[in-house]
């Protein structure tokens, strides 16, 4: 089960840990499991792989570095390259897993127990949604803005109102010079709907 949390509704000890990888998103895809895996296939070239282990017991975090490009054979014994074992999660911790470098953003997952969910996630279940308005919310968090976006929305007939409706209750947001972007609520309203 996974779903998108604003960074600074986060506990502070996580939000500390994302700045020390440099995540500078405004929200981040939480998982909730039992497991996680060290290793990161995203890695490749010109990226660096990391993962955060995070103790909510003691208030501390490590942050462990994969090789810039991926497995390096001269270091055999990072875990972030090499561990492709699944670890349980303490009940009192968390892990955080990501990507830097390759000239994107940091991209990273949150992975927590079940036990720890209301303690990092504190809003509800997402609202159901008629199709029109996951039509609009998938074309505005997968598609490309301008030109993309406005021919995706007219092939799948959303009309202007669907967006202004989605606006007003704060799934998508829209700047003063007009353009319309996803918010957190909106992603997780989405959830994996494609359409």
């Amino acid at each position: 089960m996974s779903e998108h949390v604003d960074v600074k509704d986060l506990p502070d000890l996580i939000q500390t840990a994302l700045k020390a990888v440099e995540y500078g998103r405004k929200s981040i895809e939480v998982r909730t499991s039992t497991s996680v895996i060290l290793s990161n296939a995203g890695s490749g070239n010109g990226t660096q792989a990391f993962t955060v282990l995070v103790n909510f017991t003691t208030g501390q975090y490590e942050v462990i570095r994969g090789s810039w490009g991926g497995v390096n054979m001269f270091d055999r014994a990072n875990p972030v390259d090499n561990d492709t074992n699944s670890y349980p999660l303490p009940p009192d911790g968390a892990a955080i897993t990501g990507v830097r470098g390759g000239g994107h953003p940091v991209w990273a997952q949150l992975h927590i127990p079940a036990a720890m969910r209301a303690r990092v996630i504190t809003a509800g279940p997402p609202p159901e949604l008629p199709k029109v308005e996951m039509d609009a919310l998938y074309c505005h968090s997968a598609i490309k803005g301008g030109s993309y976006r406005r021919e995706e929305l007219r092939r799948r007939k959303v009309p202007a109102s669907v967006i202004d409706g989605l606006v007003e209750r704060g799934l998508l947001k829209r700047n003063k010079a007009g353009a319309t972007t996803i918010t957190t609520a909106g992603l997780n309203a989405r959830g994996s709907y494609r359409g």
